[in-house]
Protein backbone atom coordinates (compact mmCIF):
# COMPACT_ATOMS: atom_id res chain seq x y z
CA UNK A 1 0.00 0.00 0.00
CA UNK A 2 1.17 3.44 -1.23
CA UNK A 3 0.96 5.60 2.02
CA UNK A 4 1.23 9.67 0.70
CA UNK A 5 3.46 11.76 2.93
CA UNK A 6 2.37 15.22 0.45
CA UNK A 7 6.15 15.65 1.10
CA UNK A 8 7.04 13.61 -1.85
CA UNK A 9 7.86 14.42 -5.26
CA UNK A 10 9.03 17.39 -6.69
CA UNK A 11 9.01 20.15 -4.53
CA UNK A 12 8.75 21.48 -0.97
CA UNK A 13 5.63 23.59 -1.57
CA UNK A 14 2.66 22.91 -3.75
CA UNK A 15 -0.42 24.72 -4.16
CA UNK A 16 -4.00 23.24 -5.60
CA UNK A 17 -6.75 25.14 -7.29
CA UNK A 18 -10.39 24.22 -8.37
CA UNK A 19 -11.13 24.43 -11.75
CA UNK A 20 -14.25 26.33 -11.36
CA UNK A 21 -13.34 28.99 -9.93
CA UNK A 22 -10.54 30.01 -12.99
CA UNK A 23 -10.87 32.17 -15.67
CA UNK A 24 -10.55 29.80 -18.41
CA UNK A 25 -10.51 29.64 -22.16
CA UNK A 26 -13.72 28.94 -24.43
CA UNK A 27 -13.11 25.24 -25.19
CA UNK A 28 -14.84 21.95 -25.57
CA UNK A 29 -16.02 20.75 -22.00
CA UNK A 30 -16.86 17.24 -21.03
CA UNK A 31 -18.09 16.19 -17.66
CA UNK A 32 -16.61 12.86 -16.37
CA UNK A 33 -18.92 10.71 -13.88
CA UNK A 34 -16.74 9.04 -12.24
CA UNK A 35 -19.07 8.84 -9.01
CA UNK A 36 -21.65 7.43 -11.17
CA UNK A 37 -19.03 4.71 -12.39
CA UNK A 38 -19.62 1.19 -11.17
CA UNK A 39 -15.79 0.39 -9.36
CA UNK A 40 -14.73 -2.87 -9.85
CA UNK A 41 -11.39 -4.44 -8.09
CA UNK A 42 -8.75 -5.63 -10.26
CA UNK A 43 -6.04 -7.78 -9.18
CA UNK A 44 -4.12 -8.62 -12.36
CA UNK A 45 -3.95 -6.28 -15.88
CA UNK A 46 -3.35 -9.40 -17.74
CA UNK A 47 -6.97 -10.19 -17.11
CA UNK A 48 -8.43 -6.89 -17.60
CA UNK A 49 -6.34 -6.21 -20.82
CA UNK A 50 -4.50 -9.33 -21.90
CA UNK A 51 -4.08 -8.41 -25.57
CA UNK A 52 -2.57 -5.55 -24.41
CA UNK A 53 -0.23 -5.87 -21.37
CA UNK A 54 3.72 -6.24 -21.85
CA UNK A 55 6.47 -7.24 -19.67
CA UNK A 56 9.98 -6.04 -19.88
CA UNK A 57 12.87 -6.73 -17.31
CA UNK A 58 15.30 -4.28 -16.25
CA UNK A 59 18.40 -6.00 -16.15
CA UNK A 60 21.37 -3.53 -14.06
CA UNK A 61 23.77 -6.45 -14.25
CA UNK A 62 24.62 -5.98 -10.61
CA UNK A 63 25.67 -1.97 -11.69
CA UNK A 64 23.84 0.05 -8.91
CA UNK A 65 24.86 3.19 -11.14
CA UNK A 66 21.24 1.62 -12.97
CA UNK A 67 19.47 0.70 -9.52
CA UNK A 68 16.94 3.19 -8.57
CA UNK A 69 15.02 3.82 -5.03
CA UNK A 70 11.67 4.55 -7.17
CA UNK A 71 10.12 5.84 -9.99
CA UNK A 72 8.90 9.23 -9.93
CA UNK A 73 8.96 9.91 -13.54
CA UNK A 74 8.92 7.79 -16.69
CA UNK A 75 9.32 8.48 -20.42
CA UNK A 76 8.94 6.38 -23.00
CA UNK A 77 10.58 7.48 -26.16
CA UNK A 78 13.22 6.38 -28.65
CA UNK A 79 12.68 2.81 -28.04
CA UNK A 80 14.41 3.83 -24.66
CA UNK A 81 12.99 4.35 -20.93
CA UNK A 82 13.69 7.33 -19.19
CA UNK A 83 13.93 6.96 -15.46
CA UNK A 84 13.82 9.60 -13.04
CA UNK A 85 14.30 8.29 -9.07
CA UNK A 86 14.10 11.82 -7.11
CA UNK A 87 15.49 10.33 -3.85
CA UNK A 88 19.07 9.45 -5.50
CA UNK A 89 18.92 12.81 -7.74
CA UNK A 90 19.56 10.76 -11.21
CA UNK A 91 18.27 9.54 -14.47
CA UNK A 92 19.03 5.96 -15.77
CA UNK A 93 18.32 5.21 -19.02
CA UNK A 94 17.17 1.73 -20.36
CA UNK A 95 16.65 0.18 -23.59
CA UNK A 96 13.44 -0.99 -24.76
CA UNK A 97 14.65 -4.66 -24.33
CA UNK A 98 15.77 -3.82 -20.66
CA UNK A 99 19.69 -3.83 -20.86
CA UNK A 100 20.95 -0.25 -19.15
CA UNK A 101 22.49 2.56 -21.66
CA UNK A 102 23.00 5.58 -19.73
CA UNK A 103 22.65 7.58 -16.32
CA UNK A 104 22.70 11.01 -15.60
CA UNK A 105 23.85 11.58 -12.34
CA UNK A 106 25.50 15.25 -12.09
CA UNK A 107 24.41 16.52 -8.67
CA UNK A 108 26.42 19.61 -7.84
CA UNK A 109 26.81 23.41 -7.91
CA UNK A 110 29.54 23.43 -10.73
CA UNK A 111 28.42 24.23 -13.94
CA UNK A 112 26.73 21.72 -15.85
CA UNK A 113 25.43 20.29 -12.40
CA UNK A 114 21.81 20.71 -10.67
CA UNK A 115 21.02 20.29 -6.98
CA UNK A 116 17.50 18.82 -7.68
CA UNK A 117 15.98 17.26 -10.49
CA UNK A 118 12.09 18.76 -10.46
CA UNK A 119 11.36 17.62 -13.67
CA UNK A 120 12.80 16.54 -16.79
CA UNK A 121 11.82 15.58 -20.51
CA UNK A 122 13.17 14.24 -23.75
CA UNK A 123 13.39 15.65 -26.83
CA UNK A 124 13.46 14.27 -30.40
CA UNK A 125 17.23 14.30 -31.06
CA UNK A 126 17.37 12.17 -27.47
CA UNK A 127 18.71 15.41 -25.22
CA UNK A 128 17.64 15.72 -21.95
CA UNK A 129 16.31 19.03 -20.66
CA UNK A 130 16.26 18.97 -16.69
CA UNK A 131 14.23 21.50 -14.37
CA UNK A 132 16.60 22.55 -11.25
CA UNK A 133 13.71 24.03 -8.77
CA UNK A 134 16.06 24.67 -6.40
CA UNK A 135 18.69 26.37 -8.49
CA UNK A 136 16.30 27.84 -10.89
CA UNK A 137 17.84 26.87 -13.96
CA UNK A 138 16.98 24.38 -16.66
CA UNK A 139 19.69 22.24 -18.04
CA UNK A 140 20.24 20.78 -21.38
CA UNK A 141 22.22 17.50 -21.76
CA UNK A 142 23.61 15.98 -25.04
CA UNK A 143 21.91 12.14 -25.22
CA UNK A 144 25.04 10.54 -23.75
CA UNK A 145 25.12 13.21 -20.42
CA UNK A 146 27.22 15.85 -21.49
CA UNK A 147 25.73 19.69 -20.55
CA UNK A 148 25.45 21.34 -23.04
CA UNK A 149 24.21 24.69 -21.68
CA UNK A 150 22.29 26.00 -19.23
CA UNK A 151 19.69 28.73 -18.56
CA UNK A 152 18.05 31.41 -15.33
CA UNK A 153 14.49 30.96 -15.41
CA UNK A 154 13.00 34.34 -15.17
CA UNK A 155 9.95 32.42 -13.21
CA UNK A 156 9.08 29.39 -11.37
CA UNK A 157 9.04 26.39 -13.66
CA UNK A 158 7.54 22.93 -11.91
CA UNK A 159 6.98 20.81 -14.97
CA UNK A 160 8.32 20.33 -18.20
CA UNK A 161 7.13 19.48 -21.81
CA UNK A 162 8.78 20.26 -25.03
CA UNK A 163 6.90 20.67 -27.56
CA UNK A 164 7.47 20.94 -31.40
CA UNK A 165 9.25 23.64 -33.23
CA UNK A 166 11.70 24.50 -30.38
CA UNK A 167 9.62 25.48 -28.05
CA UNK A 168 8.30 24.27 -24.38
CA UNK A 169 5.62 24.37 -22.24
CA UNK A 170 5.83 24.86 -18.52
CA UNK A 171 3.77 24.63 -15.64
CA UNK A 172 4.13 27.27 -13.56
CA UNK A 173 4.35 27.12 -9.53
CA UNK A 174 1.52 28.83 -7.50
CA UNK A 175 4.15 31.00 -5.22
CA UNK A 176 5.49 32.37 -8.54
CA UNK A 177 6.38 36.43 -8.12
CA UNK A 178 7.34 36.98 -11.34
CA UNK A 179 5.37 38.85 -13.92
CA UNK A 180 3.95 36.00 -14.97
CA UNK A 181 2.47 35.23 -11.15
CA UNK A 182 -0.91 33.48 -10.85
CA UNK A 183 -0.33 31.58 -14.58
CA UNK A 184 -0.49 28.16 -14.59
CA UNK A 185 1.23 26.90 -18.11
CA UNK A 186 3.46 29.30 -20.03
CA UNK A 187 4.64 28.34 -23.88
CA UNK A 188 7.92 29.47 -24.52
CA UNK A 189 10.78 29.31 -27.16
CA UNK A 190 14.13 27.74 -26.46
CA UNK A 191 14.91 30.96 -24.67
CA UNK A 192 12.50 30.85 -22.39
CA UNK A 193 10.65 33.87 -23.75
CA UNK A 194 7.13 33.46 -23.49
CA UNK A 195 4.77 33.25 -26.33
CA UNK A 196 1.36 32.82 -23.97
CA UNK A 197 0.10 31.94 -21.29
CA UNK A 198 -3.18 29.63 -20.53
CA UNK A 199 -5.24 28.96 -17.25
CA UNK A 200 -4.87 30.62 -13.86
CA UNK A 201 -4.57 29.86 -10.17
CA UNK A 202 -8.18 30.53 -8.42
CA UNK A 203 -8.41 31.85 -5.19
CA UNK A 204 -8.93 28.33 -3.87
CA UNK A 205 -5.11 27.80 -3.78
CA UNK A 206 -3.07 26.18 -0.53
CA UNK A 207 0.35 27.37 -1.30
CA UNK A 208 1.75 25.42 1.65
CA UNK A 209 1.02 21.79 0.43
CA UNK A 210 2.02 19.20 -2.21
CA UNK A 211 0.63 16.26 -3.53
CA UNK A 212 1.71 13.82 -5.98
CA UNK A 213 1.95 14.73 -10.15
CA UNK A 214 2.90 14.36 -13.21
CA UNK A 215 2.40 17.49 -14.24
CA UNK A 216 2.18 16.75 -18.35
CA UNK A 217 1.54 13.45 -19.64
CA UNK A 218 1.21 11.96 -23.24
CA UNK A 219 -1.20 9.71 -24.96
CA UNK A 220 -0.66 9.46 -28.94
CA UNK A 221 -0.56 13.34 -29.80
CA UNK A 222 -2.70 14.53 -26.66
CA UNK A 223 -1.02 16.14 -23.50
CA UNK A 224 -2.68 16.14 -20.79
CA UNK A 225 -2.35 18.52 -17.74
CA UNK A 226 -3.31 18.20 -14.13
CA UNK A 227 -2.25 19.41 -10.96
CA UNK A 228 -3.94 18.43 -7.93
CA UNK A 229 -6.21 19.48 -5.85
CA UNK A 230 -7.80 20.69 -9.48
CA UNK A 231 -10.75 18.26 -10.39
CA UNK A 232 -9.87 19.22 -14.06
CA UNK A 233 -7.59 17.57 -16.95
CA UNK A 234 -6.47 19.82 -19.55
CA UNK A 235 -5.72 18.54 -23.06
CA UNK A 236 -3.72 20.19 -25.47
CA UNK A 237 -1.68 19.31 -28.84
CA UNK A 238 1.45 18.63 -29.60
CA UNK A 239 1.94 22.55 -30.46
CA UNK A 240 0.89 23.67 -26.96
CA UNK A 241 -3.12 24.70 -27.81
CA UNK A 242 -5.84 23.93 -25.46
CA UNK A 243 -8.60 21.94 -26.68
CA UNK A 244 -10.45 20.46 -24.22
CA UNK A 245 -11.35 20.26 -20.33
CA UNK A 246 -12.39 16.95 -18.61
CA UNK A 247 -14.39 17.76 -15.50
CA UNK A 248 -14.18 14.30 -12.96
CA UNK A 249 -17.40 14.90 -10.83
CA UNK A 250 -16.37 12.89 -7.98
CA UNK A 251 -20.30 13.79 -6.51
CA UNK A 252 -20.42 13.83 -2.44
CA UNK A 253 -16.66 12.99 -2.09
CA UNK A 254 -15.64 16.19 -4.09
CA UNK A 255 -12.81 18.02 -1.99
CA UNK A 256 -14.51 21.04 -0.85
CA UNK A 257 -13.45 25.13 -1.57
CA UNK A 258 -12.70 25.12 1.94
CA UNK A 259 -10.59 21.66 2.34
CA UNK A 260 -8.73 23.34 -1.00
CA UNK A 261 -7.66 26.56 0.17
CA UNK A 262 -6.13 25.20 3.62
CA UNK A 263 -5.14 21.69 3.37
CA UNK A 264 -3.48 21.55 6.78
CA UNK A 265 -6.45 22.71 8.57
CA UNK A 266 -8.76 20.26 7.10
CA UNK A 267 -6.35 17.69 6.19
CA UNK A 268 -8.41 15.14 8.91
CA UNK A 269 -11.39 15.54 6.72
CA UNK A 270 -9.42 14.30 3.79
CA UNK A 271 -10.46 10.67 4.47
CA UNK A 272 -13.86 11.25 2.65
CA UNK A 273 -12.20 13.06 -0.04
CA UNK A 274 -11.23 11.62 -3.60
CA UNK A 275 -9.34 13.24 -5.63
CA UNK A 276 -6.97 12.96 -8.84
CA UNK A 277 -2.91 12.58 -8.67
CA UNK A 278 -0.23 11.95 -10.59
CA UNK A 279 -0.73 10.66 -14.09
CA UNK A 280 -4.22 11.15 -16.11
CA UNK A 281 -4.92 10.18 -19.37
CA UNK A 282 -7.78 10.42 -21.53
CA UNK A 283 -8.96 8.29 -24.56
CA UNK A 284 -12.42 7.52 -26.52
CA UNK A 285 -12.87 4.11 -24.85
CA UNK A 286 -10.54 4.39 -21.86
CA UNK A 287 -9.84 6.77 -18.80
CA UNK A 288 -6.34 5.78 -16.80
CA UNK A 289 -4.71 7.57 -13.88
CA UNK A 290 -4.94 7.60 -10.22
CA UNK A 291 -6.80 8.74 -7.18
CA UNK A 292 -5.61 9.49 -3.59
CA UNK A 293 -8.77 8.22 -1.35
CA UNK A 294 -7.82 8.98 2.30
CA UNK A 295 -4.48 8.11 2.52
CA UNK A 296 -4.00 5.66 -0.04
CA UNK A 297 -3.27 5.88 -3.76
CA UNK A 298 -5.37 3.87 -6.31
CA UNK A 299 -4.79 3.37 -9.84
CA UNK A 300 -7.92 2.67 -12.05
CA UNK A 301 -8.74 2.17 -15.55
CA UNK A 302 -12.05 2.85 -16.81
CA UNK A 303 -13.81 1.41 -19.82
CA UNK A 304 -15.93 4.24 -20.95
CA UNK A 305 -18.18 1.78 -23.07
CA UNK A 306 -18.83 -0.31 -20.02
CA UNK A 307 -19.44 2.49 -17.61
CA UNK A 308 -17.17 1.03 -15.17
CA UNK A 309 -13.71 1.82 -13.29
CA UNK A 310 -11.55 -1.18 -12.12
CA UNK A 311 -9.91 -0.29 -9.37
CA UNK A 312 -5.84 -1.66 -9.02
CA UNK A 313 -4.05 -1.22 -5.86
CA UNK A 314 -0.46 -1.92 -4.91
CA UNK A 315 -1.47 -4.37 -1.92
CA UNK A 316 -4.08 -6.14 -3.98
CA UNK A 317 -2.21 -6.03 -7.67
CA UNK A 318 1.56 -6.36 -6.76
CA UNK A 319 2.20 -2.95 -8.75
CA UNK A 320 1.47 0.69 -9.14
CA UNK A 321 1.22 3.11 -12.30
CA UNK A 322 4.90 4.97 -12.77
CA UNK A 323 3.23 6.88 -15.77
CA UNK A 324 1.93 7.10 -18.88
CA UNK A 325 4.19 7.93 -22.14
CA UNK A 326 4.72 6.80 -25.48
CA UNK A 327 1.35 4.91 -25.84
CA UNK A 328 1.36 2.64 -23.01
CA UNK A 329 0.68 3.29 -19.29
CA UNK A 330 3.27 2.03 -17.78
CA UNK A 331 3.72 0.03 -14.02
CA UNK A 332 6.21 -1.29 -11.65
CA UNK A 333 5.46 -4.56 -10.82
CA UNK A 334 6.73 -5.91 -7.26
CA UNK A 335 9.68 -8.78 -7.32
CA UNK A 336 10.84 -8.19 -3.88
CA UNK A 337 14.13 -10.48 -3.20
CA UNK A 338 14.28 -9.97 1.01
CA UNK A 339 17.36 -12.20 1.63
CA UNK A 340 18.80 -9.98 -1.99
CA UNK A 341 17.32 -7.20 -2.37
CA UNK A 342 19.86 -5.76 -4.86
CA UNK A 343 19.47 -8.85 -7.26
CA UNK A 344 15.99 -8.20 -7.17
CA UNK A 345 14.26 -8.16 -10.46
CA UNK A 346 13.24 -4.27 -11.59
CA UNK A 347 10.29 -5.31 -14.46
CA UNK A 348 8.11 -2.78 -16.13
CA UNK A 349 4.35 -3.91 -17.30
CA UNK A 350 3.35 -2.03 -20.20
CA UNK A 351 -0.19 -1.31 -21.42
CA UNK A 352 -0.95 -0.30 -24.72
CA UNK A 353 -3.56 2.64 -24.94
Amino acid sequence: MRITTFTLVLLTVIGACSCHMEEEPLIAEETIPFNRYEQVPCSSLDRLLPDRVKRVVLDAGGNKDYMFSEIDKIVCLHDRFYILDWIHRKIVIYSADGEPVGCLSRRGRGPGEYLQITDFDVDRDGSLWVVDGQKDILLHYSPTGECIGSRDFPYEAEFIKVLEGDRFLFSLAPWDSSGYGGKRIVVTDRELNVDRTMLEYGKFTDRNYAFPSAGFSTVESAIYYHRPVDDCVYALTEGGDMEKRYVFDFGQRRVPDKARKDIGKYRSDYDGYTMLVKSVGVGEDYIIGSVLEGQEIKDFMVDRTEGTVHILTESGSGMYMAGISGGHAIYRESHDDADNPDTAEEVLVLVAL
